[in-house]
């Protein structure tokens, strides 16, 4: 959301002065980045994690990631803070599920974000179920 607010800030302050190249453009590039950041969202929201006394499976458009509780390796919590010079205008955090794979050994990484509805609790389950304790910083707003 803090994205597409300082997407709409800097497209009010460039359409105020319309008459240079810079000005035309980001009519045209502006609402065509609006429309494919909403395809990109509903695609995303038309999946969903499910959850499995085994392990959970994560649909998110035509990719299926299955991942059983043994497999995982670590949660990591990431935070980001966005700010504009001085002035803070939103927080972002995702979880980082490090994983192998019982098949092929491979070591992979999956990304929960804040598409997922309540994300930290999810991180919370997942680390329950799954006995991996969460590491890094699980407070966004510390």
């Amino acid at each position: 959301m803090a994205c597409l607010v300082i997407l709409v800030v800097v497209m009010n302050l460039i359409h105020s002065e319309v008459d240079n190249f810079w000005g035309r453009s980001a009519e045209v590039v502006g609402p065509l980045i609006i429309v494919i950041w909403i395809y990109v969202w509903f695609k995303r929201v038309r999946g969903g994690l499910y959850l499995f006394s085994e392990g959970f499976v994560d649909v998110a458009g035509g990719r299926v990631v299955s991942v059983a509780w043994s497999e995982i390796t670590s949660i990591e919590a990431e935070v980001w803070y966005f700010s504009i010079s001085l002035i803070p205008i939103g927080v972002s955090s995702a979880y980082k599920v490090a994983f192998t794979e019982r098949k092929t050994g491979h070591h992979n990484e999956w990304t929960l974000n804040t598409t997922y509805y309540n994300v930290h609790e999810l991180a919370k389950l997942m680390s329950k179920r799954s006995r991996i304790p969460v590491t890094g910083n699980t407070n966004p707003y510390y």
